[in-house]
């Protein structure tokens, strides 16, 4: 049904109308007209409404199956049809887009015997693709032109100049399969774990990257380029190497930055990365300044990359104390009309925040008089708690920002007994889930913790028996990827204050 929802959302919103020429049309039936309308104006949410609404108390899957497949046939063609090279806001999806249909009418003259006019047409298309970086289609286009001056028509200099053109090519098409290969695998093991160890694994992978980055050294290949620099920049995530970040975040900046007719969306991916490795170098106030600039692109605002840049901004204030604008960046996104329409997973990560900010209202942190924003809603920790499914669910990493909300607010609410039982229940947590060293930072936390009862809620005496602790943590770097700062909303340096501060 998603699949259905945004094929006729896009055809609807490009203004073609297709569903007046359908209306008019007798081979399409009332069904098709029925499911279509209902599924645009929000009446058919999920297959059964659809199956319910179209054949009542038959539920009869089959030929909804059937009506749907058909559907999206008819759906795809009108597709095809659509003028997006007018509506594309670069040259790049323009020339994409026109150079797709192109080659696909050439392959068919090619296929019902009109040889000439396909041959005429791909040689016109290969400078469009060569331009914009499209090598798949290059390549195929010049198996067939040196197949055709082989053999077909033989031109001994236009089959030697295609076959050169053919062996660059394949190269490329090798290097950036390779490129996209280090980018797979090291983006995985980045995006499921919270911190990835160096082992003989990755270094066989950076050996690959090391010896990619020489041979491409002076090749112009933009979707190559991404790839690799995006490789490299993951090997020194891994290896924590935050110079070697920063570095290779600028090269790729002045590379893609010049690449005016394709997509900004490279540039604002290492300008991103840029602002991670400022923030890793405790250049915070330069991270600012670079998160700001990447809200210059054209986001959309309540979209992911526009929550992503909030999320560090909301990052960079929490660094510098600053919880008003905190509060403020919380309110911007929590308030914005696009919220409740993400998935529940993205939105819970800012009912954490939420949370925090709540813990800081109770310590005087946050001015509410200076907040332009709304105000955020009155904070019920039960409500949270019934908000946070999937991340409750987590064992190794968001469950551990969920035990010490709880537990924060347990110490609010006085109810010392309870509060006790969830420290142990962390520290039961602690031993099961979070023994690798990724989460050093958190267990040295949660080991202060555990010494507010053991010290008998008696702020002096727990200040003195964590001061070895809070050395600890502070010479301890924090990790300034997105999923860890998911994880560790507020530094834990600076909770332990909000902490000392509640009791």
């Amino acid at each position: 049904m998603n699949n259905l929802k945004s094929l006729i959302s896009l055809l609807y919103s490009q203004n073609t109308g297709f569903i007046e020429r359908w209306e008019a049309d007798p081979s399409i039936g009332y069904k098709t007209l029925k499911l279509v309308s209902n599924i645009s104006n929000g009446l058919y949410q999920s297959d059964k409404d659809a199956i319910d609404g179209l054949y009542q108390e038959t539920s009869d899957n089959t030929n909804y199956r059937k009506l749907k497949s058909r559907l999206k046939e008819k759906l795809i063609n009108e597709i095809l049809l659509l003028d997006f090279e007018s509506k594309n806001p670069t040259p790049y999806q323009k020339n994409l887009h026109k150079s797709l249909k192109t080659y696909a009418s050439a392959k068919i003259l090619l296929d019902i015997g009109l040889r000439n006019n396909s041959i005429e047409l791909m040689e016109v298309l290969l400078r469009a693709s060569f331009k914009y970086d499209i090598t798949e289609m290059s390549l195929m286009i010049l198996k067939d032109l040196k197949m055709h001056y082989g053999l077909y028509l033989h031109n001994k200099n236009k089959y030697e100049k295609f076959s050169k053109l053919y062996n660059e090519t394949k190269a490329i098409y090798n290097y950036r399969e390779t490129a996209e290969h280090l980018y797979t695998e090291l983006g995985f093991l980045l995006q499921s774990k919270k911190s990835t160890i160096y082992n003989k694994d990755i270094e066989l992978l950076e050996a690959k990257s090391q010896k990619l980055n020489k041979k491409i050294k002076n090749i112009d290949s933009y979707y190559l380029k991404f790839y690799a620099y995006n490789a490299s920049y993951f090997l020194s995530m891994i290896k924590k190497d935050f110079h070697s970040q920063y570095e290779i975040s600028e090269k790729a900046i002045n590379y893609f930055s010049l690449k005016n007719n394709f997509k900004k969306t490279a540039t604002f991916s290492f300008l991103q990365k840029k602002g991670i490795a400022l923030l890793a170098l405790k250049r915070s106030k330069e991270a600012y300044s670079i998160f700001l600039s990447c809200l210059k692109f054209k986001l959309k605002e309540g979209g992911i990359a526009w929550q992503s840049i909030h999320n560090y901004l909301f990052i960079c204030n929490v660094l510098r104390n600053d919880y008003d604008q905190c509060y403020e960046i919380i309110s911007k996104v929590m308030n914005h009309d696009n919220f409740d329409r993400l998935l529940p997973i993205y939105r819970q990560h800012w009912y954490i925040k939420e949370a925090f900010m709540f813990i800081l209202l109770k310590n005087g942190r946050v001015n509410l008089n200076s907040v332009n924003n709304k105000v955020l809603r009155q904070f019920r920790i039960n409500r949270f708690l019934n908000e946070i499914p999937e991340l409750s669910k987590d064992s190794k990493g968001y469950n551990i920002t969920i035990h010490i909300i709880h537990m924060l607010f347990l110490i609010i609410e006085g109810k010392y007994d309870q509060a006790l039982n969830k420290i142990l229940s962390l520290k039961q947590y602690s031993y099961r889930h979070l023994r690798s060293q990724e989460y050093d930072r958190a267990n040295c936390f949660i080991k202060m913790l555990l010494k507010i009862p053991a010290c008998n809620y008696d702020l002096s005496t727990i200040i003195k028996k964590t001061r070895y602790l809070q050395q600890k943590l502070l010479s301890t770097p924090l990790d300034f990827s997105e999923q860890a700062m998911s994880i560790e909303i507020i530094p834990y340096e600076q909770l332990w204050e909000e902490v000392l501060e509640l009791l």
